[in-house]
């Protein structure tokens, strides 16, 4: 009879680790699976709140990039209440009102920290095509600027406009667009946003990842001369 409660005090109490709301079929989760880490998926925030335990991680990525999807008052105190480590990306936002979209056009992801391990500061890597929100916060991970240079920006970030492209607020890790999608669009060089990823997924709670591998379908339209 012990042996039989502890059994399911245990089940009960068994972590999710790591939760991925996203669309079955999801190609990031797909990639997720290929790099054997283990989670759990669910197909919107409330199902994903509901099995939560404290301190797990949480992964908001979507397909849908139709619509902003703002956490609402409730699912918010969730999270504060779980403590737990969230990931959110375009077009999931916290804000009390949807921030202005902007769509890349020349601009390019530039890394804004030496936090990002193996990766240099300044380095670029390309978001082509795609929507992002316009935040107000200092000292961003990376951000999306027009810039000179190939590999790196070479002349820096004080003559351009320059909006967040990744920052931390509170237990949030926010990006303005759906890095997510870079397996399957025109963002490269892989090696950045495998890095990048790296250390998303760390902040989330995978303290343990080294390495992040994935391929994505298409490579970026210009060429080192």
């Amino acid at each position: 009879n012990l042996l039989f409660l502890y059994f399911c005090i245990s089940v009960q109490t068994v972590s999710a680790g790591i939760i991925v709301v996203a669309e079955k079929g999801n190609r990031f989760v797909k990639t997720l699976e290929k790099n054997n880490i283990a989670f759990i998926r669910k197909d919107n925030v409330n199902e994903a709140l509901s099995v939560a335990q404290h301190h797990d991680g949480l992964l908001l990525i979507n397909n849908n990039k139709s619509l902003g999807q703002q956490l609402s008052p409730t699912q918010q105190n969730a999270i504060t209440k779980k403590k737990l480590h969230v990931y959110l990306e375009y077009p999931y936002f916290i804000n009390t009102q949807k921030p202005i979209v902007h769509k890349i056009n020349l601009e390019r992801g530039v890394i804004n920290s030496s936090a990002i391990a193996n990766v240099p500061h300044l380095s670029l890597f390309t978001l082509n095509d795609h929507s992002f929100y316009e935040y107000a916060v200092k000292k961003p991970l990376t951000v999306i600027a027009k810039v000179a240079g190939f590999e790196n920006a070479e002349y820096g970030l004080d003559s351009t406009i320059v909006y967040p492209g990744l920052f931390r607020k509170d237990q949030y890790l926010i990006s303005s667009v759906s890095l997510s999608d870079f397996t399957e669009s025109r963002f490269g060089p892989n090696e950045i946003l495998n890095n990048l990823w790296v250390y998303i997924l760390q902040q989330v709670g995978l303290k343990d990842i080294k390495v992040f591998q994935s391929k994505a379908d298409v490579h970026p339209r210009f060429a080192k001369n």
